[in-house]
């Protein structure tokens, strides 16, 4: 996503330009209200910041900080994780119609499962104690499934709260 033509950024090894950069998008995330040159300039008050007190994160960045190469590249940087996030947020309400969507499918796909299942003995066992509790007449289970079973169940339970809400 990022163009390769960055000039202060290719004289730095793999791990350093890696590291540099995900700082810097992580930094831009934290401040996104704030416009790319005043996140350039916050990030460069950082960095002089680390220095001074002689606890830098990047120690070999000293000497490309006053460089006009740097400053384009890391500005380059900030201005495409800002646009990332510009398209992230546009694309979100997309992305939640197709995590509901999703989340519909297997539903169905549970339930189209489980209405070719024999019901579990678990199942039958809580199905009979259930009816016994509730003293509710048992239905032959011989030609159910584990759906039909699941919403016996949960019609019995569901039962049992209105009355006891009554």
């Amino acid at each position: 996503m990022f163009k390769t033509n960055f000039f202060i950024l290719d004289s730095l090894s793999k791990i350093q330009k890696s590291s540099l950069v995900s700082f810097v998008k992580i930094f831009v995330k934290k401040n996104h209200s704030l416009s790319a040159e005043d996140i350039y300039f916050k990030f460069l008050d950082e960095m002089e910041y680390d220095f001074a007190i002689n606890n830098p994160k990047f120690p070999w960045i000293e000497e490309f900080l006053e460089s006009e190469k740097f400053e384009k590249d890391v500005k380059n940087i900030i201005k495409n994780t800002l646009q990332q996030m510009v398209y992230k947020e546009a694309q979100k309400p997309y992305i939640e119609k197709q995590k509901a969507y999703a989340k519909i499918a297997r539903k169905k796909a549970t339930e189209w499962r489980q209405s070719h299942e024999k019901p579990t003995r678990k199942q039958i066992s809580y199905y009979n104690a259930l009816c016994e509790k509730n003293k509710v007449a048992k239905v032959d289970l011989s030609e159910k499934s584990k759906l039909d079973l699941k919403n016996m169940i949960s019609e019995l339970l569901n039962d049992k709260k209105v009355s006891d809400e009554l």
